[in-house]
């Protein structure tokens, strides 16, 4: 006789930030994270060697690019926790766990890429548009949170 099936559908937690792993600028900067980028377009911009990344997070801007055909780097991703309070960002920033992206609306409209990225996460992460700067920021978490930043 076959073992019973389990009918009732088991839901896997898994933490969305604890995907983060640790680049050098100098050791990885031309390592691709994805086809289309590399380490160090997601490096803070005070030119600190160390690279926090998600996993997720290039893959995310590599979706965003196959959809539009348009090449870009990110406006911003880890940030050290000076570079951040210089940018005037959150104290707790996911940009300062290497849980954030800043990704530009190149080909699209701001709004069109808040609205993919919308339906790409669901119910998880962090989304905020900045129409007038032309970007939307992506938080990787498992809560939902949506903002509207200018």
């Amino acid at each position: 006789m076959p073992p019973k099936m389990e009918t009732e559908e088991t839901k896997m937690d898994i933490d969305l930030s604890a995907m983060v792993t640790q680049y050098s600028v100098a050791k990885h900067g031309d390592m691709y994270l994805a086809p289309n980028f590399k380490v160090k377009e997601f490096a803070c911009k005070d030119g600190s060697d160390a690279v926090f990344i998600n996993v997720l997070i290039p893959l995310v801007c590599q979706i965003v690019r196959n959809q539009t055909g348009k090449g870009f780097s990110p406006n911003s991703a880890y940030r050290t926790v000076t570079h951040n309070k210089a940018s005037k960002g959150a104290a707790k920033s996911n940009h300062i766990y290497g849980n954030a992206v800043d990704i530009p609306a190149v080909g699209w409209t701001a709004q069109s890429l808040y609205n993919f990225l919308d339906k790409l996460v669901g119910d998880t992460c962090e989304l905020g548009i900045y129409k007038t700067s032309g970007f939307v920021h992506l938080g990787i978490q498992n809560t939902k949170v949506r903002f509207v930043g200018d």
